[in-house]
């Protein structure tokens, strides 16, 4: 969040980043962090669910979304962010191959998104490899995808 509120500020202190964490005392740590560095006014730090806070509606647009917490419900998460998207936003998910995020994929694959899937080593794992993945919508948002590959099920 600290690294992306300091490109915001080389690109004209335009935008802002908004934390969601799971777990109260990590965002509380965060929070210090973040006074500490001073932002306070370009990070906010909220705790709960992605997908709660999508379904408030109180994030606003979306220019970046970044899923590093279960590669399971990336395309769960994906789908119900998606009308919140700006038209040239960016999706960027870790752990894509480790330990893996397949009906993650085949949503973007269904869904027509742009992607690039970039290889790299699992972080501190240099005998695992992962994958990272930039995704980039391409037309409008529709319904979630029923049918899960045969091998998937």
């Amino acid at each position: 969040s600290l690294c992306m509120a300091r490109q915001l500020r080389r690109l004209g202190e335009q935008g802002s980043v908004t934390t969601i964490e799971v777990d109260a005392a990590t965002a509380y740590v965060a929070r210090g962090i973040i006074s500490f560095a001073g932002a306070e006014g370009e990070v906010q730090v909220r705790v709960g669910c992605a997908s709660d806070w999508v379904a408030t509606g109180q994030l606003g647009t979306i220019d970046f979304l970044l899923l590093d917490h279960r590669g399971t419900i990336y395309h769960e998460d994906l789908h119900a962010a998606e009308p919140l998207l700006s038209p040239n936003a960016r999706v960027f998910a870790d752990n894509v191959l480790y330990p893996g995020a397949p009906l993650f994929l085949n949503y973007l694959d269904v869904k027509k998104y742009d992607i690039e899937i970039h290889e790299l080593k699992e972080f501190l794992r240099e005998d695992l490899d992962d994958w990272v993945v930039i995704a980039r919508p391409t037309q409008e948002h529709g319904e979630m995808p029923r049918d899960t590959p045969p091998e998937f099920r």
